[in-house]
């Protein structure tokens, strides 16, 4: 999975903890930017007011929506 290709979508996805978030991928930083050294995005969930950022590995399904 590229999470490139989620940029600017939105999204619905499920995290490794069971969380369920529905929202727009602002930000997607590659592996070489992030201090985990993995690829990490920034979501901005419906109805939150602040972003969410995840890695590759905390996804466990991610579809457009």
């Amino acid at each position: 999975m590229d999470l490139y290709d989620f940029f600017g979508k939105k999204v619905n996805i499920v995290v490794d903890n069971g969380l369920k978030v529905s929202g727009k991928v602002e930000g997607f930083y590659s592996s070489i930017e992030t201090n985990s050294g993995k690829d990490e995005i920034d979501i901005l969930p419906i109805g939150w007011n602040h972003y969410l950022s995840l890695t590759a590995d905390d996804i466990v399904k991610i579809e457009i929506i």
